[in-house]
């Protein structure tokens, strides 16, 4: 289970930061949620 930590961190991170370089910070607070709902499902 814990295997699957950096893993998942890897793209979070990445996703963080093409959120910072392409969108702004109120628009990615809502990307991210929405990025999360899906990501959170297909690893639990």
């Amino acid at each position: 289970m814990k295997m699957e930590a950096p893993n998942k961190a890897f793209p979070e991170l990445v996703n963080i930061l093409i959120c910072f370089f392409f969108y702004l910070p109120i628009s990615c607070n809502n990307l991210f949620v929405f990025r999360l709902i899906p990501f959170f499902m297909v690893s639990g």
